[in-house]
């Protein structure tokens, strides 16, 4: 299989199916709730298992946005890689490696930005509401909120 354009949907296909797994199976609760901490907001997490409260500022939202896109990327890379070979699809090693990169890089200002004061963790919860008709658009629309 050679053709760009099947090469292109399987990737964009395998990419996708990746991004909802890393947001959704991967990511800690930790890094959900604090990924978007800043210090004029912070975040108070509660650890289900020991009961320990921690209050994360700005260096902890970072850190666990960090470690959030780290994982997020990993796992894009790993079902890329994965799924390419299982269906006979050669890629550029270069060209993936720039692509996982620039959906790192563009996840953790995504998930760091707080529009209108809203903490990043709740656009993930925006992406299950009705009014999108699928799992491209909630991602574009949880990109451009």
């Amino acid at each position: 299989m050679t053709h760009r354009a099947a090469k292109f949907t399987v990737s964009y296909a395998l990419l996708r199916a990746a991004a909802d797994v890393a947001d959704h199976w991967v990511q800690s609760d930790y890094c959900a709730q604090a990924k978007g901490a800043t210090d004029k907001a912070p975040v108070t997490y509660k650890n289900e298992k020991t009961e320990i409260e921690t209050t994360v500022g700005t260096n902890g939202g970072r850190r666990a946005c960090a470690w959030h896109c780290i994982t997020y990327t990993a796992t894009q890379g790993l079902v890329l890689v994965a799924g390419s070979r299982a269906v006979g699809i050669r890629l550029n090693p270069a060209a993936v490696a720039g692509a996982l990169a620039l959906s790192g890089i563009t996840h953790y200002i995504a998930d760091r930005r707080v529009p209108g004061g809203v903490d990043p963790g709740e656009l993930h919860l925006m992406q299950g509401r009705s009014w999108t008709s699928g799992p491209e658009l909630r991602e574009v629309y949880r990109l451009a909120a």
